[in-house]
């Protein structure tokens, strides 16, 4: 999952805001976060250079025991069997 709503918050950087420093209008900035990981990866470097972080901070990490599924991205945790 893409991060780029949190990563504005912890940046205090406003949609509109964003906005201005990709050269966009606020629409674009809207439909970029609801494309979620449809995003390409040229377009996630271009909002990591925006918000002043590294391309790998826009992504989730998942935990050890995590796993998404490929069809529906649900996450599941593993647990191991004694």
């Amino acid at each position: 999952m893409v991060r780029i709503e949190e990563i504005m918050k912890q940046k205090k950087i406003s949609v509109t805001g964003l906005a201005k420093k990709m050269k966009v209008n606020r629409m674009t900035i809207y439909y970029y976060i609801k494309q979620d990981e449809k995003n390409s990866i040229s377009q996630l470097k271009k909002i990591a250079s925006a918000l002043d972080c590294n391309l790998e901070d826009l992504f989730d990490s998942p935990a050890i025991n995590e796993i998404s599924c490929p069809k529906c991205g649900a996450r599941l945790t593993l647990i191991e069997k004694a």
